[in-house]
């Protein structure tokens, strides 16, 4: 999946305001590219809501410069807009499922000044709720024993013996 045409706009927009900082990745941490990062995953959460953070590959590792993370139900998904290192975003990039990893609530801010702050539908978020409430359904499902049915059938010329079905 990829985000939305806001998401792109909004990365987009800060990476214009601030050209160098999309290659800073020299110095001491934090770098330009990192507070970028930070700027661009508040202003989504801003506009689409506390499901949109950062996010770090496990407890004991830093947080990534260059990630835009989606937490849905159980699931953790993730884009990476500087995937080249030259000076340029991504422009649409694909989503990855990164579940396992940890996921960084940020302050929503709007560093954009933008008039609206209703939220925009977010379809993939939606629609992700929906699948998350399936597989949901589907573990209780498979918890539930399976049952067994006992009872007798009757060959007229053999007679009646007890039967016992089971699933495959």
């Amino acid at each position: 999946m990829i985000w939305s045409a806001r998401v792109q706009d909004i990365l987009n927009a800060l990476a214009a305001q601030h050209p160098t900082w999309v290659s800073d990745d020299t110095g001491s941490a934090p770098t330009r590219r990192f507070q970028l990062n930070e700027m661009f995953v508040q202003q989504v959460a801003f506009e689409q809501g506390p499901n949109y953070g950062l996010k770090r590959a496990d407890p004991g590792r830093p947080i990534s410069s260059e990630t835009l993370a989606l937490r849905s139900g159980r699931r953790l998904y993730a884009w990476a807009w500087d995937n080249k290192h030259d000076g340029t975003v991504e422009q649409f990039p694909e989503a990855e499922d990164i579940t396992g990893q940890v996921f960084v609530p940020v302050e929503p801010v709007n560093h954009l000044g933008v008039s609206d702050t209703t939220p925009a539908p977010n379809k993939w978020l939606e629609i992700l709720t929906r699948l998350d409430r399936v597989e949901a359904m589907l573990r209780r499902l498979d918890a539930k024993p399976v049952p067994v049915y006992e009872g007798s059938a009757a060959i007229r010329v053999l007679g009646t013996a007890p039967i016992t079905l089971r699933p495959k």
